[in-house]
């Protein structure tokens, strides 16, 4: 029996493959080929080169799977940013505890009032010539600090004030930022001494 080999016959019965999934397999790192792999239920033995991999997936991969794959990767990377933008500012709100207590006071962080957060609220006791100290503090680290974040500031004093049934004497507010302060925000704290704005080195 004769077997006529043509040239060309063998490529041909592979499946097609499209040079563009080709490109977005290789942008990938070879730990995100193999997890490509294992959805679709290829086994890809762990010592195949990445050029074999890819030679391999390029064949049963669609077009709808990297688009899969890169949406994964975007809500990944954005959730990633946001934890670290978190991490930040938790970071500025236990600066801001340290300031305080070095010079007294008890402080609360996160502090709940009604259907409001504080990031930070001090005390300290008064004596017999001094009354108590009540601080209520609002830290971010915007690039540039507008009035909207005053207001609320200021707000938040305000509500605290009712709440607690306190005299506006014994209460500050501050307003502590890593980025610049606009010209409203200055104009307004100046107006406003109950109100003190600083600004802090960032990390």
């Amino acid at each position: 029996m004769h077997f006529l080999f043509v040239k060309g016959f063998e490529s041909s019965l592979m499946p097609k493959t499209s040079s563009s999934i080709t490109v977005c397999l290789k942008k990938m790192s070879k730990k995100e080929l193999f997890k490509l792999a294992k959805k679709k239920r290829a086994k890809i033995p762990q010592y195949w080169t990445k050029a074999r991999i890819i030679e391999t997936l390029s064949t049963i991969i669609k077009r709808s799977d990297i688009s899969k794959v890169n949406s994964e990767k975007s809500k990944n990377h954005s959730r990633s940013k946001t934890v670290y933008k978190i991490k930040r500012r938790v970071r500025l709100e236990d600066r801001v505890i340290k300031i305080f207590q070095r010079k007294g006071f008890d402080c609360i962080k996160k502090y709940q009032l009604n259907n409001l957060t504080i990031d930070v609220v001090a005390y300290k006791k008064g004596g017999l010539l001094k009354s108590d100290e009540h601080v209520v503090v609002e830290c971010t680290e915007k690039s540039t600090v507008v009035a909207a974040d005053f207001k609320k500031l200021l707000r938040n004093v305000i509500l605290y004030i009712k709440k607690n049934n306190l005299n506006t004497d014994c209460v500050k507010g501050y307003l502590f930022a890593t980025g610049s302060f606009d010209k409203e925000v200055k104009s307004q704290a100046l107006r406003l001494p109950i109100i003190q704005i600083i600004k802090l080195r960032s990390n």
